[in-house]
């Protein structure tokens, strides 16, 4: 009987390492189905698929967009974003901080989002985030600098986020017809966004009175430099007076105007004098500065 027992003790023994590899198989099968299925597994944010990549020391970039308004930071994508990037909205915050103290908060306003910030940065503390200020001129991809505090040691670091401006300028009341006189009865102050197009746009509402538009606008369109006219000084057949310089030398020639000119327009002239015509910059009554034959 002795030797019996010890004969199944020896085969119990020699199956071991075969029952061992089978335990591990199934409980490898069962993690690896209960990720599959999604029990247990962690979920991407709603507000951050396809629009946030976080990776350690990488890049941080999305859609979300920071406004002025009081309703911001509003919506449970937004909440998940900042939990995640606790950094981010402070920074987002103090930029736009920024850029009101930089500007007439009464005339201008802007919507400020994250264009790409560095990954590192974005999942610091917000408490860490000690200042955010524009690099050089805003436009509407403007580089920040950001100061940050690590273990009681300032570092900077270098973003750029999208800049949404609107400015209060002057709109159509209604639509209005080439030709029209532009009047105060005919326009309204209105926000205009003029992230794209700032400079060609007419904020001040004197530099319009009483001058024509040259095409139709739609009610609310804001005027652009070249949709108004100006005071001719020179009407197309006047004699003028060209005048070339040459090695300091000051060359007076008679020549007609072939063209309407206000100051600082450039307008065709044809002198009989030399037989050629010129392209010249209006200077005055009479006056018009020779730039180029022709």
């Amino acid at each position: 009987m002795k030797k019996y027992f010890l004969r199944k003790q020896n085969q119990m023994v020699a199956h071991l390492p075969a029952v061992a590899a089978l335990i591990c198989a199934v409980s490898v099968s069962a993690v690896a189905g209960s990720s599959s299925s999604g029990g247990d597994a962690l979920p991407v944010p709603a507000g951050e698929r396809g629009g946030l990549v976080s990776v350690d020391g990488g890049i941080l970039t999305g859609t979300e967009k920071r406004y002025a308004g009081p309703d911001s930071n509003s919506g449970p994508a937004g909440h998940e974003a900042a939990d995640r990037y606790p950094a981010r909205q402070v920074i987002l915050d103090m930029a736009l901080e920024s850029l009101q103290n930089r500007y007439d908060r009464n005339t201008c306003r802007f919507e400020v989002s994250p264009r790409w910030i560095p990954g590192s940065l974005a999942q610091l503390s917000g408490e860490a985030i000690r200042e955010v200020t524009p690099r050089g001129k805003v436009e509407r991809f403007t580089e920040f600098d950001v100061i940050y505090e690590v273990r009681e040691s300032r570092q900077k670091a270098r973003i750029q986020l999208q800049i949404d401006m609107e400015q209060k300028m002057p709109v159509m009341r209604e639509r209005m017809t080439a030709g029209t006189v532009i009047t105060e009865e005919v326009i309204d102050i209105g926000w205009v966004p003029v992230s794209r197009d700032r400079g060609q746009l007419v904020a001040d509402p004197a530099e319009i009175m009483g001058k024509t538009l040259r095409r139709t606008l739609a009610m609310g369109e804001p005027v652009r430099k070249a949709d108004i006219t100006t005071e001719y000084v020179i009407e197309a057949g006047d004699a003028v007076t060209l005048l070339l310089m040459n090695n300091g030398v000051r060359i007076d020639v008679m020549a007609v105007a072939r063209q309407d000119g206000a100051v600082d327009d450039d307008i065709r002239l044809y002198s009989d004098e030399t037989r050629r015509t010129y392209l010249g910059k209006v200077e005055g009554p009479g006056r018009v500065l020779w730039i180029r034959t022709l």
